[in-house]
This record gives C-alpha cells, structure tokens and sequence, in this order.
C-alpha cells in the first residue's frame, strides 16, 4: 500500500558524504561545510559536519558522515547529488588533478626545472577522483621541486 502523504520537515536536510581515510585526522563534528548540487549550480549552501563514522569502510578506505544543512528555500531535495567540501585551517600542497598523467600502471606529474619539462613520479599524489585538485605528500615530487617549477 502507498501512503498518501508523507510528514516531514525539509528546512534541514542530511548531506551524507564519505571521507578518505587518509584526511580523517582533519575531520571531526562542528566543522563548517559547504555543499554544492547540479540542480543548482550556482548556489553554494552552507552547513557543518554533524557525525563522522567510527568505522572505515576496508573496501574504499572511506569513512562515512552526516552533515547538516539548512535548507530554508526548499532547494534541496531528498536524494539529490552533491559535492561537500569540508573548511579544515590545514594547508596542503596540491597539484591541479588536469596535471597528473597516466603512465601505465604509474602516474606522472610534469615539473619544469631548468632546461625544460621533466616527468616526476606521482606515486605519492593520493588519488583524488573527480576533485579538482591532488594533494601530496612526501617525495620524490616534493614541495621543493614544485616551488622550483613556479617560474
């Protein structure tokens, strides 16, 4: 049987999302987000992280969360799709995710260093999906040899 109607309050919606495991230590309750949906791509709907799980799903290594946000407007929807982007103060050195390179079973990053381009082993760029941008970490592509190839 199909209920007439459903009760429910859409001022404030559930925006669930999941974490890499590697940004984990940067994401706790209270934090501030924002969430962006195709449905309306220029509105930015802001919101803070409510729940964070306490298990790692060992598939993904991706741990599920809950953020609140409010939705005064009635814009947003149930099970409508989305972007979150968590506010952490934490700087990262990033490369634009346009700059890495598939090469094989390996993935490359060009850096210009003195006579012209070299090819860097991106080995150590976490994989970052559709992000726009790759965060890294460690050498061999090092903050040094980034902040060289800046000229």
């Amino acid at each position: 049987m199909t209920p007439l109607f459903i009760i429910g309050d859409r001022t404030s919606m559930w925006a669930i999302g999941d974490v890499r495991e590697m940004d984990l230590a940067r994401v706790h309750a209270g934090q501030k987000v924002t969430l962006r949906v195709p449905a309306h791509p220029e509105a930015v709907f802001e919101g803070e992280v409510g729940w964070v799980s306490g298990q790692t799903d060992p598939a993904t290594h991706a741990t599920a969360l809950r953020c609140t946000v409010p939705n005064p407007s009635g814009e947003l929807e149930p099970d409508m799709s989305g972007t979150l982007t968590i506010a952490t103060s934490e700087r990262r050195l990033a490369v634009p995710a346009s700059s890495v390179v598939g090469r094989g079973d390996d993935a490359v990053v060009f850096v210009l260093a003195g006579e012209g381009p070299k090819a860097r082993s991106a080995s150590n760029v976490a994989a970052c999906g559709s992000s726009t941008a790759c965060p890294v970490t460690g050498s061999p592509l090092s903050r040094a040899s980034l902040k060289a190839s800046r000229s």
